[in-house]
């Protein structure tokens, strides 16, 4: 099964989501499995959740927004799946059959992910785990980001230009 974590503001997951369906089609045996994690970057219109309920409510609404057709699963309000298997907003892990970790990325990066899905029936275990995140392009950025908010975007550009 291949796990990635991602939420409505994150522009990491929403730049990986088509490449992720594309790896869905291209492995039927390959379970593909998002989990909605909290808000990357919150903002006056996508908020941080307050309720499990908060949470089911956007998660569907990222599934028709980005249309990520893998099946979701909901991380609890206070996170527990988060804290228990990264913070990272974008992560993403590989496990067999027989419930060994082949690969962990503490951000999806979808050439890596390519190399692990192709030999996925050798059982090798990458040790590897940490990739400097690729940023997606301005366009996926302002479009993740724009749902959360102007403040989301403000927050954003802040971090980048280190105020």
């Amino acid at each position: 099964m291949v796990i990635e974590t991602g939420s409505n503001t994150c522009p990491m997951y929403v730049k990986c989501v088509p490449k992720m369906e594309i790896f869905r089609e291209m492995c039927p045996e390959v379970n593909f499995l998002m989990v909605y994690v909290r808000e990357a970057h919150p903002g006056e219109r996508v908020k941080s959740h307050e309720s499990l309920t908060d949470k089911i409510i956007e998660v569907r609404k990222v599934q028709k927004l980005y249309n990520d057709n893998r099946t979701v699963l909901v991380d609890s309000i206070d996170g527990l799946f988060h804290k228990t298997y990264g913070s990272h907003p974008n992560m993403v892990y590989v496990i067999n059959a027989e419930g060994i970790v082949l690969f962990r990325g503490d951000w999806n990066n979808i050439s890596k992910l390519k190399k692990v899905l192709n030999s996925i029936n050798d059982n090798k275990i990458y040790t590897e785990e940490h990739f400097e995140p690729t940023k997606p392009n301005p366009a996926v950025a302002i479009k993740a980001l724009t749902h959360g908010g102007a403040i989301a975007v403000w927050i954003l550009l802040k971090e980048f230009l280190g105020l």
